[in-house]
């Protein structure tokens, strides 16, 4: 009788910790769960190609970098251009084209945008990062450009990642201010297709 009633027990504390080991696993997972979801409520979704909606405060900031005549030029340019220069510390003139160089640097590489949607999601990277950045440095070496051209209106912007800043120039004037690294991975994804 003292056998069985120790087999009953041992049988018993099998079952407690098989329950608790379940109970266990059960809420850890749950807790998890909980954790990615909240994640993803409080996070932005956006992929390298998509941006986020800007603030209010954001949008008020982007208004003041690049305000809104000369977005309208980027946004309804005839062309549209992407650069990789070599260091370039030129971007206050606004002279003669030259085939190979941009804002008076040397071009390394290039992409003409055509495409609607690729030119849209430009935009949105291009508004997102001049909004939402604050941590402009003194430093700039741009090596990224883009030039913008609706008849016979140029604008032209060259863009350090590294230093968080941009400056511009148009045939209606000029512009500059923090630049965040969030369309990095576009720019260098668009000028590396062929």
């Amino acid at each position: 009788m003292a056998e069985v009633e120790e087999e009953i027990y041992g049988l018993m504390r099998l079952l407690i910790f098989i329950f608790v080991a379940v109970l266990a696993g059960a809420c850890s997972w749950i807790a998890v769960q909980s954790e990615q979801s909240n994640e993803s409520m409080q996070k932005p979704q956006s992929t390298p190609f998509t941006f986020p909606t800007l603030t209010k405060p954001d949008s008020e900031q982007l208004d003041e970098r690049f305000p809104k005549k000369f977005r309208d030029l980027l946004e309804q340019s005839d062309q549209i251009e992407l650069f990789e220069t070599k260091l370039c510390l030129n971007g206050w003139s606004l002279g003669p084209i030259e085939p190979n160089k941009f804002q008076g640097c040397d071009i390394v590489k290039r992409a003409r945008l055509t495409d609607s949607l690729i030119r849209h999601q430009l935009f949105d990277g291009v508004f997102y990062a001049i909004g939402s950045e604050n941590n402009e440095l003194a430093c700039t070496s741009p090596i990224h450009g883009i030039r913008a051209i609706k008849g016979k209106d140029r604008l032209e912007m060259l863009i350090c990642f590294h230093c968080h800043n941009f400056r511009g120039i148009s045939t209606i004037g000029r512009f500059g201010g923090s630049f965040s690294s969030a369309p990095k991975e576009l720019f260098e994804k668009l000028l590396s297709e062929p």
